[in-house]
């Protein structure tokens, strides 16, 4: 008994260290792979990803959230066929539009915004994250994105839809449709991309955030261990080299202040 409680406890900690290299992040299939042999049933299974939550490390399913985006990708398939409903309108009116709606007509406004979804779909479609958005060259936080970020394909359309709202709101009055198309584009681009490191800085935070709660449990474990009763704020800020406002701000996080 001794002997398969010490395995089960190296089978955690491999979990564990795992974890740390992956961002502390484990997918339920290696959680399940590495406690195989082990004759967990349902309920202890759901005791040790309680454990792993605990430890700070976000449980994830592929099987599940390949589902799902399956599931939405089937909306966002109806909403592609939608589109195909509007009818466009030759160049001449396009740039009547254009300058009505730069001088404020709500109409033409709403129309530019119906003749331009499929447009602006079809550009978040090429932020394929790996470094080139249409013929304009991405920026540093487009390029890092595609390391750090998975965006689903109806998320990048439902921020280009706001872009694109944005975009009209802005418009001023150009010489030519080409000059007016060049500048709705751009500004809905530059939206995307500022949105992208938006989610990029997010996800860095949480990350951040995870990693300075395991330090500090380590921390108070081993002080706890030395001192032999639970360590001060004071005490944990000297001993992890942090500020103690950042020690508390982590303690609230984790539901200890």
């Amino acid at each position: 008994m001794a002997d398969e409680t010490f395995v089960f406890r190296q089978k955690l900690k491999g979990l564990t260290d795992l974890a740390k290299e992956q961002d502390m992040s484990l997918d339920l299939a290696q959680v399940k792979k590495a406690l195989e042999g082990t004759g967990l049933d349902q309920s202890r299974f759901s005791l040790v990803c309680d454990y792993l939550k605990q430890e700070g490390i976000e449980l994830t399913d592929p099987e599940q959230e390949k589902e799902e985006r399956t599931e939405r990708r089937s909306i966002l398939e109806i909403y592609l066929e939608d589109l195909n409903g509007i009818l466009p309108v030759d160049e001449k009116e396009e740039f009547r539009l254009f300058r009505q709606a730069s001088s404020g007509d709500g109409g033409a406004r709403n129309r530019l915004v119906e003749l331009y979804l499929q447009t602006v779909c079809d550009l978040a479609g090429e932020f394929d994250l790996a470094g080139k958005t249409g013929n304009r060259p991405a920026s540093a936080a487009h390029a890092a994105a595609g390391r750090f970020l998975q965006i689903d394909p109806e998320d990048l359309v439902q921020e280009a839809n706001i872009g694109l709202l944005l975009a009209m709101d802005r418009l001023g009055r150009e010489e030519s449709l080409a000059a007016y198309r060049v500048k709705l584009l751009n500004s809905v681009t530059d939206y995307l991309e500022e949105w992208i490191r938006g989610e990029e800085d997010a996800l860095r935070s949480d990350r951040r955030i995870v990693r300075n709660m395991n330090q500090l449990a380590d921390a108070a474990r081993e002080l706890e261990g030395e001192n032999g009763e639970k360590p001060s704020a004071e005490e944990l800020s000297a001993y992890l080299e942090l500020p103690l406002e950042r020690i508390l701000d982590l303690l609230r996080v984790g539901g200890e202040v």
